[in-house]
């Protein structure tokens, strides 16, 4: 996959919120790593997450989830901003 570039015309950093709450560097570090694992489709006018999971067959296939299955698989780890990670990172631009 092809790596982010963000451009900017100043020095100033850029502020990332979620919920009205600014987020640390390192939350956004962490939403930015799952950007590299995740995106966002629609089929069939359908909001699907895609994701690549382990295939006994064919070693990787590329999985669809909703939203509230793709955000059940972060149940486990602490939330950001208050939000679940998977939440979190589909509201997050």
């Amino acid at each position: 996959m092809s790596k982010l570039k963000v451009v900017v015309d100043n020095d100033e950093p850029i502020v990332c919120m979620l919920n009205g709450r600014i987020l640390t560097s390192e939350e956004s570090a962490i939403l930015t790593k799952m950007n590299s694992n995740f995106s966002h489709v629609i089929i069939g006018g359908k909001h699907r997450i895609m994701t690549k999971k382990m295939c006994p067959i064919n070693d990787y296939k590329l999985a669809f989830e909703t939203i509230s299955d793709f955000s059940n698989n972060f149940e486990h780890l602490p939330s950001l901003a208050g939000t679940n990670r998977g939440k979190a990172w589909f509201k997050w631009n």
